[in-house]
């Protein structure tokens, strides 16, 4: 499994718009190979962050060349004041459930 993690803080005066365009976005995701899922989150100061979880590295890659999410790429600028993007393999994995402590692949949890 491969995370991405990615957030930002957004421009006020073009908010509707990236909100069409993020709708546009949560549509095609899905459909990717390898998807997992994926979350937001709004903190109270404003930022956004969103965690991506795909299969491998190579399915990442193939969500970051679609050519619908590659053409707003060109432009997020013009939505966001900042936005950053981080990439990781989980190097532990493990759950605590009903007292007991299970290590292993966690994939299952997040499928959509």
């Amino acid at each position: 499994m491969i995370i991405c993690v990615n957030g930002g803080t957004s421009r006020p005066e073009r908010l509707e718009e990236l909100e069409v365009i993020l709708a546009e976005l949560d549509a095609i995701l899905p459909t990717m190979p390898g998807f997992i899922s994926s979350k937001d989150y709004q903190a109270e100061d404003g930022e956004w962050v969103n965690i991506l979880r795909f299969e491998t590295e190579e399915d990442l890659a193939g969500w970051r060349d679609e050519g619908v999410h590659k053409s707003y790429q060109a432009v997020v600028g013009d939505y966001y004041s900042a936005f950053w993007v981080q990439t990781a393999e989980p190097h532990r994995e493990y759950i605590w459930q009903e007292g007991k402590r299970t290590d292993g692949d966690l994939s299952w949890m997040f499928r959509e």
